[in-house]
Formats: structure tokens, C-alpha cells, sequence
């Protein structure tokens, strides 16, 4: 009996506990502007649904008595963080009532995975109000009308939400297409070529319908987020659409208008550690342990986030500290896009290995950055961080060892005793071997061994403790290695290549990243280290044609791409002979 109760109980236990879960894991929700409202005006209602999967499933909306649905509109987004894809769907219904009095939206159900979920019914008042001239949906703001469609079946259009961001802004890119009648075929889109700027596509699309002029159109939105590289007037070439109204007919070809941008040039005033980061950041730090050893290594955690170019951002300048010996890692890149903006993080993880016993601090590291929203440069900093480090294992005293066997050589009797008895006379027959000059210059070689071997032995253990020396000593090696497998990528991927090999062999040479750096600061160190004005035209020459060919692809070839390796072959063979000079 006992044991029965104990099963029941249990089973009790589980389906409470799944259902707790369930709930508080529900993906649907659905929410109103506003619960009160009057007869002659919209209420728009959004359903958002999460799930795991590439499309979230469609919500299920119920009858709704009392309301007409005058409006609708689609948006979808896709993340992936750590290789785990989720999506988000926004469902937006605009309903104007038919009736006043109190009105209940019922509950709206999604099915995912074979579960149900379902939302909590509104509730909503509504008050006698004016009727209004016309039932046609009132757009949002994320429902734009068409400047002008006059009547047609077709029409495209493209703008920006800003058209005078600061260099580097993040600024978003949307092209429209509005259509009235029933196509036979997908459209076909073709994307400007957004020659200066980088870019990043948007998979999701936004649809929607509007009416205009008693007559309804379907919309679909495309969006792409840009970040200006250069300053001054930049032009956005017409987006292009092939559609085809029937089978009988060709296809058609739509144009949208050019986009003109002014890129406006960041303030002068920029402080000393700005290194080219635009848009609203926070760093941060955590430690693995407060408690270490000497020669034993921690982990130090920081983490840069939020919005902007999050892939292209420079790394924090680094503090080199007394009794510490660092090693850094590359930055693990995670992004999303949250309502049309790219944000996310960068994650680094340094290994710090302390030299010195006693109480000590890590110290804060700064991060500076350009704000476009108020046109200020702001600096976010770390906290500092104490630890206590304690002697290690490796500082007690080590014997010497007299041999190579490690063993203890014992001395067997106080003194010598002679083999036979010394002779009255001692002569020599001829020179005595300490006057010639090879008789010391053998007993000096076994010295001037133990120096050089001495000499050789501290370089290495420097050389292991200053990264950055191999670094630069390997600079050439590991460029000329990379260069040879990059020969087998495709010309895209090929002009990215050779521009990030050019600035990591820069970076290892001069022990500065050279990512983010604006022109005159690349310049300026470039110079400092000895690099000829010549070398460093051609180094600007060979990233300007990267970056033509990585984010400008049209009327690039593998032949261009390779072409550019070979200079950047010849390149790094003529800066490596600089630097050593």
C-alpha cells in the first residue's frame, strides 16, 4: 500500500512539474496597444510565437465576434547563438469593432512539436464613436505607405531609415514591393551591390497589405543593414525586380530609384585609445578563481556587447601588467538582429599566469567607442578585479644533480692514494703542454660551450614568455603558409583572405592590431616601425582592392583574386626585409 502511494505521489509530482514547465516556457503570447477604444477607431493586436526551428509555426486565430480584420502584417526573425538556431515570429491583426460594449478576444493557439499552447483571452471595451469615412488599415510604423502608386498593379520602391549617418552607423537599408493582382511566378530580386558600405542581409521578410485608393495591395519587405566606409555622398545603386504577370508573357523588369546618402565624418576630438568602434557598447570582466599560484594560469573572461558592426569591431587595448604573463585567445563572435538592428558580443578569454606571490589586482581595460546617437565619444571600462596568489609547487628548492641519471655521486675516501712510489728525480724530455697555445684554447672550449648553451637556453625562456616575440619572428612564416591554402578558395573568399593576411602579418610585425585602426593611425605606426612610404601606398592599394573585392564582387574573377595574391607574395617579402633593417 505504501508503495502505491508513493508511485501516485510521484506521478502527481511529474505532471505538475511538466506542466509548470510548459507554462512557464509558453512560446505564444499576444498582447494590444490599447484596451479601451471607441467604435471608429483600429486596435492592433500582435501575436508572437518562439520556437526552435528555422519558421515558426502559423498561429491559429479563432472567430472573432465583434471585430473586422481590416489589416495584417508578418515579420519573422532567425538567431543563432553557440550554434543553437531559435526564430521569432510577430503576427500583427488590425481589428476595428462593429459593435460597442465588452468584447473578449478568445485565446489564440499555435501547435508546435505536437503540443498546443494558447495565449490568455483580452479582454476589451469599446465605446460608441464616429464611423469612419473608410475601412482600410491604419499603418504603423512598421507598415509604410508608397509615396506614389497611382493605381498601378506593380510597384517597388527602396529608402534608408537615415540618410546622413556618421561613418561606420549602422543605418537600415529597406526595399518594398507592392503588387494588386495574382502573379504567376516569383519575383525575382536583384540587391544593389552596395559599393561602400559593408553589408549583411536580412533572410526574413516583412508582409503586410494596405489599402490605396479603395484598392488592396500586398507588400513584402526586404531589409539589409548597412555601415557606411566611406565619407562624403555615397549613391546606393537601383535595386532591380523581374516579375512576370503570366505565362504568356515576358518577364518584366522594375527599377527602384538611386539612394543618396551623406556619410557625415566622425568629430575631430577623438581620444588617444579610440581605435575605430562605432556604436553603443559595455565591456565587462569576470576571473575563473580569485585564488592562484605562482606559475599557475587563470582565466580572465571579458565580454564586449552590444550594437554594431560586432564582427568588424577592434579588440580592447590590452594593459601589459607588472608580474603577470598573458595569453590571448581569438574573440568567440555571437549575432543576432533584434528588430532590425545587429547586435551581440565578443568574448575573449586571456590566460594570465602570475610570477609573483602576494595580494594583487588586475586592472580595468577601457573600451572607447563613437556613439552616432549622440555624436559623442564615450568609454565604458571593466571593474578591477583583486586576487590572491600564493607560492606554487615550483618555487621550493631544487637540488642539483651532478649527472644526467640523476644520481648521487658519494665521495668514497678522504684522500688519494699513490699506485707506486714517486721517483727521486722528476724530468720532462720535452716543452711542457702548458706552454703551447691549443692546450688552453681545449681547456676554454668546454667554457665557452657552457656560455653559449647558457646564452641560448635564457633567449628561449624569453622567447616562451614574450609572445609577442614569436609573434613577429613567425609573422613572415605563417603568412607565406596561409597565403598557399588560400589559392584554393573562391574569389570572394579569396580577396578576404589576403586582406586578413596582410593585416595579421602587420599586427604580428608591429604587436598592434591593426583591425579598426583608421588610415592615418595604420600610417603613423607603419612609419614608426620603418616601412617606406612606397610600402605602405601599396599596403593601402592591396586592402582598398580586398575590400573591392570582398563587399563589390561583381566583375571580380579568380584570375583578379589571384593576381592579388602574388603581389601580396612579393608584398610580404619586401616588408620582411624593411622590418629586419
Amino acid at each position: 500500500m505504501k508503495q502505491i502511494c508513493f508511485i501516485f505521489i510521484l506521478t502527481i509530482i511529474i505532471i505538475v512539474s511538466i506542466s509548470l514547465v510548459g507554462y512557464a516556457q509558453n512560446p505564444i503570447t499576444a498582447q494590444v496597444d490599447h484596451a479601451n477604444l471607441a467604435t471608429g477607431e483600429v486596435l492592433l493586436l500582435t501575436v508572437t510565437v518562439e520556437s526552435q526551428s528555422l519558421n515558426p509555426p502559423q498561429p491559429f486565430l479563432p472567430s472573432l465576434d465583434g471585430f473586422d480584420i481590416i489589416g495584417t502584417s508578418t515579420s519573422s526573425q532567425i538567431s543563432l547563438v553557440n550554434n543553437v538556431i531559435s526564430s521569432k515570429g510577430t503576427y500583427r491583426y488590425q481589428l476595428q469593432p462593429t459593435m460597442a460594449g465588452d468584447l473578449i478576444i478568445p485565446p489564440i493557439t499555435v501547435t508546435i512539436d505536437g503540443q498546443t499552447y494558447d495565449t490568455e483571452p483580452i479582454n476589451i471595451v469599446v465605446t460608441q464613436g464616429t464611423t469612419p469615412s473608410q475601412s482600410s488599415p491604419v499603418p504603423d510604423s512598421n507598415m509604410p505607405s508608397p509615396g506614389v502608386l497611382e493605381g498601378q498593379d506593380v510597384f517597388i520602391e527602396a529608402e534608408v531609415d537615415n540618410p546622413t549617418p556618421y561613418f561606420g552607423e549602422q543605418i537600415i537599408y529597406t526595399f518594398r514591393f507592392y503588387y494588386s493582382i495574382r502573379l504567376t511566378d516569383s519575383p525575382n530580386y536583384t540587391a544593389p551591390s552596395f559599393k561602400g558600405f559593408w553589408s549583411e542581409s536580412q533572410n526574413d521578410q516583412n508582409r503586410y497589405a494596405i489599402m490605396n485608393d479603395r484598392r488592396r495591395y500586398e507588400v513584402v519587405e526586404l531589409h539589409t543593414i548597412l555601415f557606411p566606409t566611406l565619407a562624403g555622398s555615397v549613391d546606393i545603386e537601383p535595386a532591380s525586380l523581374a516579375i512576370r504577370k503570366s505565362i504568356f508573357q515576358a518577364p518584366r523588369m522594375l527599377h527602384t530609384d538611386k539612394v543618396t546618402l551623406d556619410v557625415q565624418h566622425m568629430p575631430e576630438n577623438a581620444p588617444d585609445d579610440f581605435n575605430g568602434a562605432v556604436g553603443q557598447f559595455n565591456i565587462m570582466s569576470t576571473v575563473d578563481s580569485r585564488q592562484g599560484k605562482v606559475n599557475e594560469p587563470l582565466t580572465l573572461i571579458v565580454t564586449l556587447d552590444g550594437k554594431g558592426n560586432i564582427a568588424n569591431l577592434p579588440d580592447p587595448i590590452w594593459i601589459e601588467t607588472d608580474g603577470w604573463r598573458t595569453f590571448d585567445e581569438k574573440a568567440t563572435i555571437n549575432t543576432t538582429v533584434e528588430d532590425n538592428q545587429l547586435t551581440g558580443s565578443r568574448v575573449y578569454e586571456r590566460l594570465m599566469v602570475p610570477s609573483e606571490a602576494g595580494e594583487a589586482t588586475i586592472p580595468p581595460i577601457s573600451y572607447t567607442y563613437f556613439d552616432p546617437t549622440t555624436g559623442t565619444y564615450e568609454t565604458t571600462s571593466t571593474d578591477p578585479i583583486p586576487v590572491s596568489i600564493a607560492l606554487g609547487a615550483s618555487e621550493a628548492p631544487t637540488p642539483i644533480v651532478l649527472d644526467s641519471n640523476r644520481e648521487i655521486i658519494e665521495r668514497e675516501a678522504n684522500d688519494i692514494r699513490h699506485v707506486k712510489s714517486v721517483p727521486p728525480v722528476l724530468s720532462s724530455g720535452n716543452e711542457s703542454l702548458t706552454k703551447r697555445w691549443w692546450y688552453w684554447f681545449t681547456w676554454g672550449i668546454p667554457g665557452m660551450l657552457l656560455f653559449v648553451n647558457f646564452a641560448w637556453q635564457k633567449w628561449q625562456r624569453h622567447a616562451r614568455s614574450n609572445i609577442a616575440v614569436i609573434r613577429r619572428l613567425n609573422a613572415a612564416k605563417n603568412a607565406q603558409q596561409t597565403l598557399k591554402t588560400a589559392r584554393n578558395k573562391n574569389s570572394t573568399d579569396l580577396y578576404q583572405a589576403t586582406g586578413d593576411i596582410i593585416l595579421t602579418y602587420l599586427s604580428d610585425k608591429c604587436n598592434q592590431s591593426m583591425t579598426g585602426l583608421t588610415q592615418t593611425a595604420m600610417i603613423d605606426m607603419l612609419q614608426v616601425h620603418g616601412v617606406s612610404h612606397k610600402r605602405i601606398s601599396q599596403i593601402q592599394a592591396y586592402l582598398a582592392e580586398s575590400d573591392m573585392g570582398r563587399f563589390a564582387p561583381e566583375g571580380n574573377t579568380s584570375i583578379k583574386a589571384n593576381r592579388l595574391l602574388d603581389k601580396t607574395v612579393e608584398l610580404i617579402d619586401a616588408l620582411e626585409k624593411e622590418f629586419e633593417s
